[in-house]
């Protein structure tokens, strides 16, 4: 090989390798750009994610709070009931003489 040929050979190697380097270069580019994507969907879909979370914790409390009131709505209205029903005995049973 000639000192010409040798310097052709080695111009193409390094076009070559510069050409390959070029490529993984706007592939690392494409790559990164790609995961700039995804990190900004992660960031939407984490923010929904919590917004859903908090929303569902404020219905789980008002629901929580909404029960404890019927409960006690339940218990006065059973009390009440239990009060009814023992001064209308307690009437019936002195109006028939059951005592």
């Amino acid at each position: 090989m000639t000192l010409n040929e040798r310097e052709i050979y080695y111009e193409q190697k390094i076009k070559e390798y510069e050409n390959n380097l070029n490529q993984a270069i706007r592939e690392t580019q494409c790559i990164q750009g790609e995961l700039e994507k995804l990190e900004q969907e992660k960031i939407l879909h984490d923010n929904k994610s919590n917004q859903i979370i908090n929303s569902l914790k404020q219905d789980h409390e008002i629901l929580k709070s909404q029960l404890n009131e019927f409960q006690n709505q339940g218990l006065v209205l059973l009390l009440l009931l239990l009060f009814l029903y023992r001064k209308f005995f307690n009437r019936s049973n002195t109006k028939y003489n059951l005592k």
